[in-house]
């Protein structure tokens, strides 16, 4: 039986812990045998990716948190900006005043973009994503909006954003000039005929007798 946690997609707007200002992250789960895997990446200065993994909830957690998915109840917490690497927490705010806590561990940046573009390559070109929604800050900004609506505009965006870069790569590629391939020229024979390589050159010699 597929676990309703296995490949669900969340956006957040996370507040600053020292400035205020929002930062745009981006939080996908889905779930490998018995084990549910969190990755959260956002986009700013160089991309940063986050991943974690917990034991896969009782099946009436995994309904409330599938159910709940695109309410608000997931928070990030231990955003700084930080440039070095750090430790973020995703909390779960369940009903019954109960809290699931994940702990992330930040990605080295050379694999943080290749996450991250392998990650949306998968939700753009695959339609078993399910709840890709928004979550705004604040959340009066879209009350007029329909989820369906932010759904499409944007997957259409992601879509057309992967297309751009594609396009860019193969064009970079056609733009390439075609390898060199070194000729070998074919070793000659010092002995052999200038007319004819094949045929060994005959050696004359000045022979001269006695008396002449």
């Amino acid at each position: 039986m597929v676990s309703p946690l296995h490949q669900l997609m969340l956006s957040l707007c996370v507040p600053h812990e020292q400035s205020g200002d929002d930062t745009k992250f981006i939080l996908v789960s889905s779930v490998v045998d018995a084990t549910w895997n969190l990755e959260l990446g956002c986009q700013g200065v160089r991309d940063r990716w986050w991943r974690g993994s917990h034991p896969l909830p009782e099946v009436a957690i995994q309904a409330e948190l599938a159910r709940q998915w695109s309410q608000g109840i997931a928070q990030v917490l231990g955003w700084r900006k930080a440039i070095h690497a750090c430790m973020l927490k995703i909390v779960f705010n369940l009903a019954q005043a109960r809290t699931l806590r994940i702990s992330l561990k930040e990605y080295e940046p050379e694999i943080a973009s290749t996450r991250a573009m392998h990650t949306l390559i998968n939700i753009s070109w695959s339609s078993a994503y399910r709840d890709i929604c928004r979550v705004p800050s604040p959340p009066q900004s879209l009350q007029n909006t329909p989820f369906i609506d932010i759904h499409l505009r944007e997957r259409e965006q992601t879509i057309q954003e992967l297309r751009r870069k594609i396009a860019l790569l193969e064009k970079d590629l056609e733009s390439r000039p075609p390898p060199i391939t070194p000729t070998v020229l074919p070793k000659v024979n010092r002995s052999a005929s200038l007319a004819n390589p094949l045929k060994r050159r005959r050696v004359i010699k000045d022979m001269r007798f006695d008396g002449e």
